[in-house]
C-alpha cells in the first residue's frame, strides 16, 4: 500500500532514518504550490489564528500533517502491525471469491502472529540451554568486519568492471562496515517460467561469520583431515577455503545468509532507491499486472507505458479533431479548414510527423484551438451583453492577467450553462489565459489537460446549440399544401438548402 512521508522541518544526516519515512517538507514537494491566498477570505484576518487553520485544514488535501501545499511523494509501505491487519480484515467482504481467501489468509496471519509472540519467552529460554552445549558451531559475531566489507567491495568492483550487476560505488564509498546497514535484495521466484516476476525485499545485516567451503567440486574438509591423512585408501578431498557470510534479518520475517558480492549489491541498491539514484529503476510486476489488466479502459495494454509520451499525445489531438470536426463543420455554410485549401491536411501531417517535438505539439493545439474559435462564432455573440464591456476592451496579456489575483480567483475556463450557447470561450480574457498556458507549459501533462478543456468547451457549445426545427401550417399560400420547415440558428446545410415550395424563389 502507498504510505504518506513522516514531515519533519529539518532531516539531518545523522538522523535515525534507515527506512527513508522521514522527509523534510521541501523534499516531498511535486509541483508548484497553490496560490493560497486566492482561497483566503477577508474575514480571516480579523480572527486570531484563523488564517493559519484554516491554511493547514486546506493542505490535508495533499499531506496529513497540513504542512505541505502542493503535491506530495508517497513511498510503498506494508500493514506491519496486529491492529493494522485486524482494521484490513474487517473492510473485506467475504462474500467476494477473492475477498473471501484474502481474508482467511490474513485471518491465518493473525492468530498466528498472537501465537508466536505468546511463545516467545519460552522458545528464548529454551534456545539459550540447547546452545550452551554446541560450542563446535561457529558462533556469529556482531563486530569486525571491516577487513571482510573492504575486500567484498574490492572484489565487487573487479566484477562489476566485467558487467555484473550495477552497483553505485560512490555512493558506498564511505561505508566501513556491513552490520547495521539496510539492504534491498531482489529476487525472481521463479526464473524459468515467470522471469519477469521480481519481488524486493528489506532487512538489516546484524551479524556475520567464516564459514569453510568447497572451492570445486567435491566434500568440505572441516575438522577430518587427520582421519583422511591416515587412510592411504581415501577418496581425495577437494580443496576448501574460508569466506565471509553476513546474516540478514528480514523485515516480513525470516533470515538470510548473503555472499561477498549479494552484500555489496544489497547495500547499493538500497542507497540507490532510497536517494532516488539517477537512471536506477525497478520492474514492478505488480504493476505492470494491474496497467494491463486495466488497458482496456485506456486502449492497448502494450501502450500504456507510452501514454504520456509526446507521440501519444498527438495521436490524441488528431482523433479528438476527427471526432468534433464533422458536427462543428454542420453549424456553418462554407468553410476554410477541411475545404481545398488543404489546412487540415496540412496540419495532421505536421503533428504526425513532427509529433516527438514539444514546439510542435504547441504550435498544434493552438491552431486547432483557433480553428474551433472560429467555428464556434468567435465572439460575435457576447457583443452587447450587459457587462461584457471591460473583457472586451480589456488589452492586457495572458500573463498579465493570470498576474492579476482578484481575477485569477474569479475567472472560470469552461463555458457551461448561457455562456456556452455565446461560442467557446466565456470570455476574451479566458482565451487568453488559455492560450498563454498552452504556450509556455513545458510537459505533455499540462498540454493533455489544455485539450481536454477545449474539448469539453467544444462539446457543451455543440449541446447547446444542437439543430432545431418547428412546423407552422401555411395560411394564405395556396401552393403551400404541406408543413414548411423554419430554419433557426444552428440548422445544417442540407436543410438550410432544401426550398420547401416553388413560389420561395420569387419572394
Amino acid at each position: 500500500v502507498e504510505a504518506d512521508y513522516a514531515i519533519k522541518d529539518i532531516v539531518a544526516p545523522d538522523d535515525d532514518n534507515d527506512e527513508n519515512l522521514v522527509e523534510s517538507a521541501a523534499c516531498v514537494k511535486i509541483g508548484a504550490d497553490d496560490e493560497e491566498k486566492d482561497m483566503l477570505s477577508d474575514d480571516l484576518y480579523f480572527v486570531d489564528g484563523a488564517r493559519e487553520k484554516f491554511v493547514r485544514f486546506s493542505r490535508q488535501e495533499y499531506h496529513p500533517s497540513g504542512s505541505v501545499s502542493s503535491l506530495a511523494k508517497r513511498h510503498w509501505g506494508c500493514e506491519a502491525t496486529d491492529s493494522s491487519l485486524r482494521s484490513l480484515m474487517k473492510n473485506l467482504d467475504g462474500r467476494g471469491l477473492r475477498e473471501a481467501s484474502l481474508k482467511s489468509s490474513l485471518k491465518e496471519i493473525v492468530e498466528a502472529i498472537a501465537v508466536v509472540s505468546a511463545d516467545v519467552g519460552t522458545e528464548s529460554s529454551v534456545d539459550t540451554k540447547e546452545t550452551k552445549g554446541k560450542d563446535t558451531k561457529i558462533k556469529d559475531q556482531v563486530s569486525g568486519d571491516e577487513e571482510q566489507f573492504s575486500n567484498a567491495v574490492a572484489l565487487a568492483r573487479s566484477q562489476h568492471g566485467a558487467g555484473v550487476g550495477k552497483i553505485a560505488f560512490d555512493l558506498i564509498e564511505d561505508a566501513t562496515t556491513a552490520l547495521r546497514q539496510r539492504v534491498r535484495l531482489r529476487k525472481v521466484p521463479d526464473p524459468i517460467d515467470a522471469p519477469e516476476e521480481v519481488e524486493y525485499e528489506m532487512g538489516t545485516i546484524t551479524s556475520w561469520k567464516m564459514v569453510e567451503v568447497v572451492s570445486q567440486d567435491g566434500q568440505t574438509n572441516a575438522g577430518n583431515g587427520d582421519e583422511s591423512n591416515g587412510d592411504a585408501g581415501a577418496a581425495t578431498v577437494a580443496p576448501t577455503k574460508t569466506i565471509p557470510i553476513w546474516r540478514l534479518d528480514i523485515d516480513n520475517g525470516g533470515e538470510a545468509e548473503l555472499t561477498s558480492y549479494e552484500v555489496v549489491e544489497g547495500i547499493s541498491r538500497f542507497l540507490m532507491w532510497r536517494t532516488q539514484y539517477a537512471g536506477y529503476s525497478e520492474e514492478n510486476y505488480d504493476l505492470k499486472q494491474y496497467r494491463n489488466s486495466m488497458g482496456r479502459f485506456c486502449g492497448k495494454a502494450a501502450d500504456a507505458p507510452h501514454a504520456s509520451t509526446p507521440a501519444f499525445f498527438a495521436r490524441l489531438m488528431i482523433k479528438k479533431e476527427q471526432d468534433l470536426y464533422p458536427p462543428l463543420k454542420n453549424r456553418l455554410y462554407e468553410n476554410n479548414w477541411g475545404g481545398k485549401s488543404g489546412e487540415r491536411n496540412a496540419w495532421i501531417a505536421s503533428v504526425k510527423e513532427y509529433a516527438h517535438d514539444m514546439e510542435t505539439l504547441r504550435n498544434g493545439l493552438l491552431t486547432l484551438e483557433d480553428v474551433f474559435f472560429g467555428f464556434c462564432g468567435g465572439f460575435a455573440a457576447l457583443e452587447g451583453v450587459e457587462g461584457m464591456a471591460p473583457a472586451m476592451n480589456d488589452e492586457r496579456s495572458g500573463r498579465d492577467l493570470l498576474l492579476d489575483d482578484k481575477l485569477r480567483f474569479e475567472i472560470e475556463l469552461e463555458s457551461f450553462g448561457q455562456y456556452a450557447k455565446s461560442g467557446l470561450w466565456n470570455s476574451p480574457n479566458t482565451r487568453k489565459i488559455f492560450k498563454e498556458i498552452v504556450a509556455s507549459c513545458k510537459n505533455v501533462g499540462t498540454l493533455a489537460l489544455c485539450l481536454d478543456l477545449l474539448c469539453r468547451n467544444t462539446k457543451a457549445y455543440l449541446d447547446a446549440t444542437q439543430p432545431k426545427t418547428t412546423t407552422r401550417k401555411a395560411a394564405a399560400s395556396s401552393s403551400a399544401v404541406f408543413d414548411q420547415p423554419d430554419l433557426y440558428w444552428g440548422s445544417s446545410r442540407r436543410s438550410a438548402a432544401r426550398q420547401t415550395s416553388y413560389s420561395q424563389f420569387f419572394d
